[in-house]
């Protein structure tokens, strides 16, 4: 057996233990969802698991017992299941319609968890989802005929929203500098959306994008938007 098979199979067992009852030793709830897990494993991911099941004057480390009822059991599970398989988390669900701020909420609850190598592993799917969308389609322009833009753009400008309303549009960090980058370049294009216009205009948005990324693109270093989006914008 190679290396690779090695540690396929690894993850292979270790991610049927997140739905095995056997040998787990800690409970986690969350609204009606409940999970019993095994904390040698969420301690290895997680600072935040490590402090609340071994500090003595945590309630939750005597009783092994912990409650979360302020997030959405839809996000919770694959964040808790990724530390068993390894594998991406999803960027599609039921009940989330727009792929970033779904990768956004999990993201929110893997910062929470103290988990960066989750955080960069979703900053990362945030990045190639956003050059699938916008890598050389013509289709992401907006329709002058009847107003109407591309989906690309309306989700990704909701994305940017979802992420200053969670963080703050000021958030100092490598998911916002991430997302100004992605802003840079596909910026003409952004500055002619009709959801361009509602974001700049909330108070979270005028700081992401009037502060930030418009003196980014006018005073600092601007990307080769040609990457992603063709030089004929310039003439469209």
């Amino acid at each position: 057996m190679g290396d690779d098979d090695a540690e396929f199979e690894f993850w292979d067992r270790l991610g049927n233990e997140f739905y095995s009852e056997e040998f787990s030793d800690v409970t986690i709830t969350c609204d009606t969802k409940t999970w019993k897990l095994h904390r040698v494993i969420l301690c290895q991911h997680s600072p935040w698991f490590r402090a609340a099941l071994s500090g003595a004057y945590f309630k939750e480390a005597q009783s092994q017992q912990i409650s979360l009822h302020d997030e959405d059991p839809r996000i919770l599970e694959p964040v808790l299941k990724w530390m068993y398989s390894n594998q991406p988390v999803p960027d599609t669900l039921e009940g989330f319609p727009n792929p970033y701020v779904l990768l956004l909420e999990q993201f929110r609850v893997a910062d929470f968890f103290q988990m960066p190598y989750l955080q960069n592993v979703i900053k990362g799917m945030i990045v190639n989802g956003f050059k699938s969308d916008f890598k050389g389609k013509a289709d992401v322009y907006p329709d002058l005929t009847n107003g109407v833009e591309s989906s690309a753009v309306s989700q990704f400008v909701e994305g940017l929203k979802h992420a200053c309303d969670i963080f703050g549009a000021d958030k100092e960090s490598k998911l916002f500098t991430c997302l100004i980058e992605c802003c840079l370049r596909i910026f003409p294009l952004l500055m002619i959306s009709t959801s361009y216009g509602d974001l700049i205009s909330s108070d979270n948005g005028h700081v992401f994008l009037g502060s930030r990324v418009m003196a980014n693109y006018c005073f600092g270093i601007v990307h080769k938007q040609s990457k992603y989006i063709p030089l004929q914008w310039i003439v469209w």
